[in-house]
């Protein structure tokens, strides 16, 4: 046979390319982007595009004195209906840019100008031995962190099979072995300061999708030989492989973050539980020593308590649906250690409880309640529970009794879990009454709300005595509690056709939170049937006279518009944009803040595309008003806006034959601005002259 030969794609020059127009290319990205790139690209600010099979990349000049570096990786078409695959540009901003627009509008128009040259792979199938190692030691010159990447091709050979009495010896140096973990780790650690990377952002954006699965992929090797150690019967170093790998992979994913690193840890964890149960099979002389298997025990709960700690692992449990089973006890029948469970097949913590002596069982407990008594806040419950429950499967011979799980939830201050508890025995009446003692979020007593609407056939009706109980005992401590209640009973009421109920729920909601939605809430309980036919006629005038009064113009403008009411709308408007001691003019806050800024940009944007085919010199007012504000911002974006809105003001004017009228507007405006050069620039690439 003879040496085989790399597998190289076809050439670049034959690769099937997706089709992509300018259009889409705009959906990737904001209008001021799209209108910008298409600036650089008349500008022919794109230099040295090159076309790597679906690679393009080229240098694109910027406000910077060094050009920008541009890639996009095309789709390949036969696999997939997305178009592009990935793109980044060492811009400061990143993403989606501006250049990235003008590289791919290059492409697009004239993609004769990309030089296509061979792919990585095409090149370096055709040279010979020699040729690669001297290009892989000037590349090992040019970056000495790769010399790890070579090392990894160095073949190693399998751990020879453990003799008698060799399992329980350790020959592998933890120290020595922690430093070769952590450096193959530390060099995935990005935003280093000592040096510049220009992919900076683009690596911080990816860097839980691809950085951590290269960093997983990494020191997935050390639990791999890890593996090798178990099965050639060296199990006290292919512990010291597991719990090393898993310790600094938890202070990595502590400090970068990232699921494929945790999983690397459950891996470990995996390996270091199926060591500690095989113990029991093998010679004593191969058994590890006491204090070894006190170490592996305690490594063991140190995986548990990070597959279990605050912000990895089990999240707080779902509600359950109204349709549920609320009498199964979830907490007794949970698989536990879940996150090793899906990838072991197996439950960890009963598992552990099973392999671990009464001396071990014991010591785990004891961890487990100083968990629970240094344990508080809300945000914890869910490692309290995890810990009760591990705590049930490690007192295997006093039972999983429900009295008993109701003591450890009102010692562990686990208030909402020992109410839905006493709900699931039938508990009803010690369920509310604990619930209204100790029950205090809004979270809380919502939850326990609905678990007791579904006790029976009185269930509905407890409930809703119970909330709105908490309502009237809380009421204007804190309004968004306020709203939370009456939102729900709002819900139930209607749920049981209990209308009127409804309907006075709502408008107590609306007059919280005068907004739109609950504006539309107050009609829809309003017209319900079994009301008054005329009640929604009466309670309008007094939904808008209050919201009048209140000013809230905004509201105002949304529910005429939504009501066809144009000239309404405007008149809400006019009373919005009314100076008001205290405060600046409408214009002069969007010239900071932009078109979209607070104080009602947007609502003038919406009405004056209402008031375009009915009034279209309001709009026309609108629309001028919006470009003077977003000039002032004094930044190519807000131009951008300004220009688009001239445009609106241009088809309104050209369409009821006053072309003069804005030839007037636009030579004005020009001369007015003549020295915002950006500004000349968004006016020129949308055509307004």
């Amino acid at each position: 046979m003879g040496t085989p030969q790399p597998v190289v794609d076809a050439p670049s020059s034959a690769l099937p390319l997706p089709i992509l127009t300018a259009q889409e290319i705009g959906e990737f990205t904001d209008q001021g982007s799209v209108s910008r790139g298409r600036d650089y690209r008349r500008k022919e600010a794109i230099r040295q595009p090159i076309r790597r099979g679906r690679t393009l990349s080229a240098l694109c000049r910027g406000s910077e004195p060094s050009p920008y570096r541009v890639r996009v990786v095309l789709a390949d078409p036969t696999r997939s209906e997305r178009k592009i695959a990935s793109y980044v540009c060492t811009c400061p901003r990143g993403g989606f840019c501006k250049h990235i627009v003008a590289l791919l509008l290059t492409w697009t128009e004239a993609p004769e100008e990309f030089e296509v040259l061979p792919t990585t792979a095409e090149i370096l199938a055709d040279q010979s031995r020699d040729d690669l190692l001297r290009l892989i030691d000037q590349m090992l010159l040019h970056d000495p962190s790769l010399e790890s990447l070579v090392d990894r091709l160095r073949p190693v050979p399998p751990p020879p099979p453990a003799a008698p009495g060799e399992a329980r010896l350790r020959t592998i140096n933890q120290a020595a072995y922690r430093r070769k973990v952590a450096g193959a780790l530390s060099d995935f650690s990005y935003g280093r300061e000592d040096e510049y990377d220009p992919y900076a952002s683009y690596r911080e954006y990816y860097d839980g999708e691809s950085g951590h699965a290269e960093a997983a992929a990494q020191i997935q090797e050390f639990v791999t030989e890890g593996v090798k150690l178990e099965q050639a019967g060296r199990l006290a170093d292919a512990i010291v492989v597991y719990a090393t790998v898993a310790e600094e992979a938890m202070e990595f994913v502590d400090e970068s973050g990232g699921d494929a690193i945790s999983d690397v840890v459950l891996d470990c964890g995996n390996g270091l539980l199926r060591c500690l149960e095989r113990q029991e099979a093998i010679p004593e002389g191969d058994r590890l020593q006491s204090d070894d298997r006190g170490e592996l025990v305690e490594w063991l709960y140190n995986v548990w308590l990070f597959a279990r700690g605050p912000g990895w692992g089990e999240e707080e449990a779902e509600e359950p649906a109204d349709d549920e089973d609320v009498d199964e006890n979830p907490y007794l029948t949970s698989p536990g250690w879940s996150a090793i469970t899906e990838r072991g097949g197996r439950d960890a913590e009963a598992a552990i409880a099973a392999a671990a002596t009464d001396a071990e069982r014991a010591r785990l407990q004891s961890w487990l309640r100083e968990l629970l008594e240094q344990t508080s806040g809300e945000r914890t419950n869910y490692l309290k529970r995890a810990a009760i429950r591990f705590l049930f499967k490690l007192r295997r011979e006093d039972g999983l009794s429900d009295e008993v799980l109701l003591e450890e939830f009102k010692r562990a201050e686990l208030w909402d879990d020992a109410a839905a508890l006493l709900l699931s025995m039938g508990r009803i009446e010690d369920a509310v009454a604990l619930a209204g003692r100790h029950l205090t979020t809004t979270m809380q007593t919502l939850a326990f709300a609905d678990r007791l609407r579904a006790t029976g056939e009185e269930g509905p009706a407890r409930a809703i005595r119970f909330v709105d109980g908490r309502l009237w005992e809380t009421e204007g401590v804190k309004p968004s509690d306020d709203l939370a209640y009456l939102e729900w009973l709002s819900a139930r009421y209607a749920e049981l056709s209990l209308v009127r109920q409804a309907f006075e729920a709502d408008r107590r909601i609306f007059k919280s939170r005068p907004a739109f939605r609950s504006y539309e809430a107050v009609r829809q309980a309003a017209t319900r049937p079994g009301l008054e036919p005329d009640l929604w006629e009466k309670t309008r005038p007094q939904l808008i006279a209050e919201l009048t009064k209140d000013r809230q113009w905004g509201t105002l403008i949304e529910i005429h518009l939504h009501e066809g009411q144009v000239a309404e709308a405007i008149a809400a408007l006019k009373q919005m944009e009314r100076p008001r001691e205290g405060r600046a003019s409408v214009s002069g806050a969007l010239g900071s803040y932009g078109s979209y800024g607070y104080d009602g940009g947007h609502y003038r944007a919406t009405v004056a595309k209402a008031a375009e085919r009915d009034f279209p010199d309001e709009a026309i007012r609108i629309y001028r008003s919006l470009a003077d504000a977003a000039i002032n911002g004094r930044n190519r974006q807000s131009y951008a806006t300004a220009a688009n809105y001239l445009v609106s003001v241009r088809g309104l004017l050209e369409q009821h034959g006053r072309e003069a009228e804005w030839k007037t507007l636009i030579t004005g405006l020009r001369e007015e601005h003549r020295r915002l050069r950006a500004l000349k620039e968004e006016l020129d690439a949308l055509g307004l002259n």
